[in-house]
């Protein structure tokens, strides 16, 4: 069997889809497993042991329509693929996986035209890891592990740097996201000032290059003492969190890839309509995990929709002491 899975998004997407690779891996060892990928994930899954090859489909560069897209159509046709199994309800995906010439389409019920041949339901209120296993299941694999899984490499000079800087507990924070912008917890400054002061924690701030001026209106001058690192790449940001004792961060990438490397995570989660089902889909399910939020849905909220200067103060009521008390379950500051 020679199976091309297509998984195309953020990290965090990426990540919830290993369990089912690892899965169709064990459970067909012989077979050829190659995964299309776009080019901001490919750094995650180029050292993925369950996979044969890795392809990159660069929408918006050298496979945009045209004679780059043919070619890659080629590539794939060449590989002979039996199956396709698509993660995510896009039709371009399904495009890809008719024209690569998979006879067997795996994919979710996109409840309109479609190209796939065994499609299941898809659900808002139930964890995407569990529904991704269920795409393995339509290949006859009995898949039960829902752990995250990720590889982290050497570390680079750079994160050597970091690393030698830095004493222990070695926190790791995540304090912006743009895909949480709209909810983002507005007291890292003072959680990492209360790190240094109870703890004697050292403090290393993540983030994309870009999100490193908003931030600046929350901090300090100098970062308050914490140590900012927001040009990291995907494999220098693993083992970073590989060799901290705690990340805390926003409900995005960063925070899967540390539950993935098994390193004590907490998630901040700012309210939202549909927070329940959200929780649903995304939150981890690892011992080394806890979650910090609002027990309010902003559904029931008569302020809604509010806007940015509301939603703001309304996530600054998650607290930092409840934040701290969740990395203390976690068993952080034992040894400090």
């Amino acid at each position: 069997m020679r199976i091309l899975f297509l998984r195309f998004g953020s990290i965090g997407n990426a990540l919830v889809s290993v369990p089912a690779i690892r899965a169709v891996r064990k459970g067909m060892p012989a077979a050829f497993l190659a995964l299309l990928c776009d080019p901001r994930t490919y750094d995650l899954w180029k050292g993925c042991p369950y996979l044969d090859q890795v392809i990159v489909y660069d929408q918006k560069g050298g496979n945009r329509a045209g004679p780059g897209y043919l070619k890659m159509i080629h590539q794939l046709r060449k590989l002979r693929f039996s199956h396709s199994v698509h993660f995510r309800r896009f039709i371009r995906s399904e495009l890809i996986g008719f024209l690569s010439g998979a006879k067997v389409r795996i994919g979710f019920d996109p409840e309109r035209f479609s190209l796939l041949t065994r499609k299941i339901s898809y659900r808002e209120d139930e964890s995407l890891v569990e529904q991704n296993l269920g795409l393995a299941a339509e290949l006859g694999i009995k898949a039960e592990d829902a752990a995250l899984e990720y590889w982290p490499g050497p570390a680079s000079e750079r994160v050597r740097e970091l690393l030698g800087r830095e004493g222990r507990p070695l926190v790791i924070l995540h304090p912006f996201a743009r895909s949480e912008q709209a909810r983002r917890w507005p007291r890292f400054a003072e959680l990492a000032g209360r790190l240094k002061a109870d703890f004697g924690a050292k403090v290393i701030l993540i983030g994309q290059a870009e999100e490193a001026e908003p931030l600046r209106m929350d901090w300090p001058k100098g970062w308050g003492g914490a140590v900012p690192a927001f040009d990291l790449t995907l494999p220098e940001l693993a083992s970073l969190i590989k060799s901290a004792d705690l990340l805390i961060g926003n409900d995005s990438g960063p925070m899967h890839l540390a539950v993935a490397i098994g390193a004590p995570t907490v998630g901040i989660y700012g309210p939202r309509q549909g927070l329940a089902d959200n929780l649903k889909r995304w939150r981890p399910k690892s011992e080394k995990f806890r979650s910090a939020l609002l027990p309010e849905d902003c559904g029931d909220c008569s302020k809604n929709p509010c806007g940015p200067e509301e939603m703001l103060k309304c996530c600054g009521r998650i607290t930092v002491e409840e934040v701290m008390a969740k990395a203390i379950e976690l068993g952080f500051g034992k040894n400090s």
